[in-house]
């Protein structure tokens, strides 16, 4: 319906604008943290790109053919309009408390992390309210025990990063595959010990990082406040493919407790 409405600038200002009104106006104080703006980063960003500000998602790097593409028509122009906009209703229903985020996914590498920064820094110097970044964190165990130190030094350098800007940040979508690729042949109907016991290693480590930076690590930092998984049992997952089910969640098909759940709350 945004194809039909939105046709030039003024009439793309004006459906995020009214979007925004009537969404926070509707649900007032039933909601504390709204993603205003997801997923706006590109795959695949280079060196080149980011020197040349080339990191944002349309044309052909937006997914789906009825997916509205907001650069095309307004630049970065509808990242500000769209958090100006949250800034304004959040003042103007007195809603103190509630916080504006950023959301997206493979925050940990490298070049997105600088791009995400760049995105954070230049809502902030063009005075868009921004109170923190969610880390989507959809992770597989085979890119942890690849390189176990660079992956958890690449997760701990993007929240280091992300905090540095002043604002805090959630993990907002965690889940661990146990399979390598989407493609993989199925290899089990329920998930083997060994491969649960490495998965709850891999949860730990993201857990007690996250733990760490609860607290500002530098003067003005902010802090991860928050760790949200990507559903709740293995029954009901959205990591699930054709070719193999997946187990990436806290709890198991039953909704019993895996051993990741005991590494997370029984910590030291």
């Amino acid at each position: 319906w945004l194809k039909d409405v939105c046709v030039d600038k003024e009439t793309t200002l004006e459906a995020i604008d009214d979007h925004i009104e009537e969404t926070m106006t509707h649900f007032k104080g039933d909601i504390y943290c709204y993603d205003v703006v997801n997923e706006a980063l590109k795959d695949g960003i280079t060196s080149e790109d980011l020197t040349n500000d080339n990191v944002y998602r349309t044309g052909s790097s937006i997914s789906g053919d009825n997916t509205f593409d907001f650069y095309r028509i307004l630049g970065k122009q509808y990242l500000l309009e769209a958090f100006k906009k949250a800034g304004e209703m959040r003042e103007k229903l007195g809603l103190n408390d509630l916080k504006l985020y950023y959301n997206d996914y493979s925050l940990n590498n490298p070049n997105k992390r600088e791009a995400a920064v760049k995105l954070v820094t230049y809502l902030q110097n063009n005075g868009a309210p921004i109170d923190g970044i969610g880390m989507q964190a959809h992770y597989r165990l085979s890119d942890y025990e690849a390189d176990k130190e660079g992956f958890l030094k690449n997760f701990e350098d993007s929240l280091k990063a992300f905090l540095r800007c002043g604002i805090d940040v959630q993990i907002t979508e965690l889940d661990i595959r146990v399979y390598q690729n989407s493609s993989d042949p199925s290899q089990f109907d329920s998930l083997p010990y060994d491969v649960e016991v490495r998965q709850a290693e891999m949860f730990s480590k993201i857990y007690e990082i996250c733990r760490e930076y609860s607290l500002p690590y530098e003067s003005g930092a902010g802090v991860v406040n928050d760790v949200s998984t990507w559903g709740v049992a293995d029954d009901h997952n959205a990591m699930n493919t054709s070719a193999h089910k997946e187990f990436p969640l806290l709890f198991n098909t039953e909704k019993k407790k895996k051993k990741a759940y005991y590494e997370i709350v029984d910590f030291k």
